[in-house]
Formats: C-alpha cells, sequence, structure tokens
C-alpha cells in the first residue's frame, strides 16, 4: 500500500486527477492482495474508531449468514438500496472574484443520511453468468454545521443532491459481489457569506470513483437482499454567483439493497 506510484502521476495538470488515479491504483492493489488490511487501514486513517464499533453489528450478522445455493445471474437487475454514508474532514477552498479566497482546511460534514431527501442508491445492470455492467446513481449529502463554519460563512451546503453517477464493472462470487466504477458528480451548492446567499442549479462538475463489496444473504424467487460497503472519492469545483467552490469527497458507504431480477 505504500509502494511508490510512478512518477507520471505527478506530471499530471490538476491535483485532483492524480488523487483519483492514486485512489483507483491503491484499492485495485488492495483487492488484487489484502483487501481486509487494506479497508482497515483506510478506516483508522479517518479516525473512525467509533464508526467502527458502530458498524459492528450488522457486519458480524453479515459474515455469520450461511451461504444459500444462487444460481449465476443472468438478465437485467435493478436495485434500491438504503442506509448510511459517514463524509470524512475535507479541504474546502471557495475563490470569490475580487476577494480573498475562503479556506477550511479541515472541514467536517455533518451526517443527514436519514432526512429528507434521504440518502440513497439505484442500480440497473445486466448479468452475464458472473459478472456485470451497471449504472449506478447515490444521493450524497454535504451539509457543514453552523458551528463548525468561519470567514463570513454562515451556510454550506450540497443537500439537493451531491449525485454520484457510477459505470460500473462487477464480479460475483460465493454470493460475494465486488464491483468498482467511474463516473461524473451532479451537484447543486447552496452557500451564503456575510449573509448573502449563492444558491445555483445542478452542474455537472466534477469526476468520482468507487469499490465497493457486497453479501448477498436471501434470496426468494426474483428478489434478494445484499448489505454492501463501499468507498468512494469524488472531486468537484462547481460555480457560485461571484466565483467558485472546490469540494473534494471521501465517503464511506453502507447500504441495505433490494433487488429484483427481471
Amino acid at each position: 500500500m505504500d509502494k511508490k506510484l510512478p512518477t507520471i502521476f505527478n506530471r499530471l495538470p490538476y491535483d485532483y486527477y492524480r488523487n483519483m488515479f492514486r485512489f483507483l491504483l491503491r484499492y485495485l492493489y488492495a483487492f488484487k492482495t489484502t483487501l481486509p488490511y487494506a479497508l482497515a487501514n483506510w478506516l483508522l486513517g479517518l479516525h473512525m474508531k467509533r464508526h467502527l464499533v458502530l458498524a459492528s453489528a450488522p457486519i458480524f450478522f453479515v459474515l455469520s449468514q450461511p451461504a444459500f445455493a444462487l444460481e449465476s445471474k443472468a438478465g437485467w437487475e435493478v436495485s434500491l438500496g438504503l442506509g448510511y454514508v459517514h463524509n470524512a474532514k475535507e479541504k474546502i477552498e471557495i475563490e470569490r472574484e475580487g476577494k480573498s479566497n475562503i479556506i477550511f482546511s479541515d472541514a467536517k460534514f455533518k451526517s443527514t443520511a436519514l432526512e429528507v431527501p434521504i440518502y440513497y442508491s439505484l442500480k440497473a445492470g445486466r448479468w452475464d453468468n458472473s459478472s456485470a455492467f451497471e449504472v449506478e446513481f447515490i444521493h450524497n449529502k454535504l451539509f457543514i454545521a453552523p458551528e463548525n463554519l468561519s470567514h463570513g460563512v454562515n451556510h454550506f451546503e450540497i443537500s439537493h443532491g451531491f449525485n454520484l453517477v457510477y459505470v460500473n464493472y462487477a464480479v460475483e462470487m460465493n454470493n460475494w459481489i465486488a464491483r468498482g466504477g467511474v463516473g461524473p458528480v451532479i451537484a447543486s451548492p447552496t452557500i451564503s457569506i456575510d449573509g448573502v446567499e449563492s444558491s445555483e442549479d445542478y452542474q455537472l462538475a466534477g469526476i468520482t470513483t468507487q469499490f465497493g463489496l457486497e453479501r448477498e444473504l436471501l434470496a426468494v424467487d426474483s428478489f434478494s437482499l445484499g448489505v454492501e460497503g463501499k468507498v468512494s472519492y469524488s472531486y468537484t469545483k462547481l460555480d457560485l454567483d461571484d466565483g467558485s467552490v472546490t469540494v473534494p469527497n471521501t465517503a464511506l458507504h453502507l447500504l441495505f439493497n433490494l433487488k429484483y431480477m427481471l
């Protein structure tokens, strides 16, 4: 995991391209070798011991379930996922025309997964034996609590949707599904600075990658239930009325997926 990456990535013109490729390489390397060790390092690196304790119950439940006989998947499958997302602290920069930039070096996001509009995932994919191509939509939200704001920023949210759209490739084996994906970010920011609100329509203004691991627990006729954990990294630069805001996002997702094979 600490192996030095090729120098070509240091020549890329933008930091977010470099971060995106580093993210993909590290997790692909982890999946090839020691995935549990890599994920544990990632979690501890985010100082998430408390969240690991809270997540231990569903994880032990999933791992303790006996495998069921599952025929090779074939055909179209759709799914709806609900659950929880933890957004890691990030550096956010607000650029303003004719004014100094505002930088939050360690912005802390408040979890609002269960508040309307709720956090959810939609997937549709076509399976051929043990692999599939999927399209996935994740409705995430980014909200900074007022007590964590400063520099004249009164309000900061991307709650109408920090939407992640992925084209995934998935592989199934022994009731486990591993998937990776890449795609665009579609977001709508609402930010208030010195009492002046800047609210923009939805923008296609970023890129996102993900890696996920899902355990299928139950299958009844065409329905099945899965529990999925995933990590995602996204980078966006969104336009404001008088400038722009740069928002990277590293997130840990836990989803309960209800699936239907057409």
